[in-house]
């Protein structure tokens, strides 16, 4: 499913992306980059994603956000070259949420330039990676995983579509995704928490769960009962009932 999306935020999604690929490299990536003046041209360019070595001060690589509502065609990729060629960038990247033309395609391909379909749902998704940074700054191995989650708990999707993003997440991220939507997305935070407490098949993913619902004061709006007949872990009864219920 489509939804709307600025130029501006389908750029920052193109950003994000490349920050990710390139940063624990030690390159520099820039978004809205005009700090470049153009060999031929004498004119500062601007560059939607800029991606620089070391201290060199003309970037390497070059990308553009194209958030079109058809296809790109070979036209946008032999505009493009010209700007590469002008800031003397060796790589050039072009993302778009639709796709390119055949001849877009082998223009791309002969001219050393990177194509990349990112749909509007994927560079929405991509902008939670900076919510990511800041509720876990520490690693940045599971951002792509707590961006998707993020994204998909302030749509207000289906818990098991936000299990889905958060499955392989360590206990330490989890538990930073899972206070910050107790923090800004309390009914469906406490929703997701009661799905994985009453549907996951892993004891310890249950037991954190129904942890976290009883320390938000949340587990009482849920049938309780209902968590005493089917569940079979013996530490998971004796949490519910050291913490009052039952």
């Amino acid at each position: 499913m489509n939804h709307k999306i600025s130029p501006g935020e389908y750029e920052e999604a193109l950003f994000e992306k490349l920050l990710y690929e390139f940063q624990p490299s030690g390159c520099r990536v820039v978004w809205d980059d005009r700090s470049v003046t153009g060999r031929y041209s004498g004119v500062k360019r601007q560059l939607d994603v800029a991606v620089y070595r070391g201290n060199e001060d003309r970037p390497f690589l070059v990308a553009d956000a194209k958030r079109r509502t058809r296809k790109i065609d070979v036209s946008v990729i032999e505009s493009f070259m010209g700007q590469l060629d002008d800031v003397a960038a060796k790589i050039g990247a072009i993302a778009s949420p639709l796709g390119f033309s055949g001849g877009a395609k082998r223009r791309a391909t002969a001219s050393n330039i990177r194509i990349l379909v990112m749909s509007v749902d994927e560079a929405l998704e991509m902008n939670w990676r900076v919510v990511a940074q800041m509720i876990f700054p520490g690693d940045p191995t599971f951002h792509p995983e707590l961006a998707a989650a993020l994204y998909r708990l302030q749509r207000g999707e289906e818990a098991d579509r936000i299990v889905d993003a958060i499955e392989q997440v360590p206990l330490e991220e989890w538990q930073s995704f899972v206070a910050y939507g107790l923090s800004n997305r309390l009914p469906e935070t406490a929703d997701f928490l009661w799905f994985i407490a009453i549907h996951h098949d892993d004891d310890g993913w249950r037991f954190n769960a129904i942890e976290q619902l009883i320390a938000s004061g949340m587990l009482d709006q849920f049938d309780v009962n209902r968590l005493f007949s089917q569940e079979g872990d013996p530490e998971i009864l004796q949490l519910l009932r050291e913490s009052g219920f039952g």
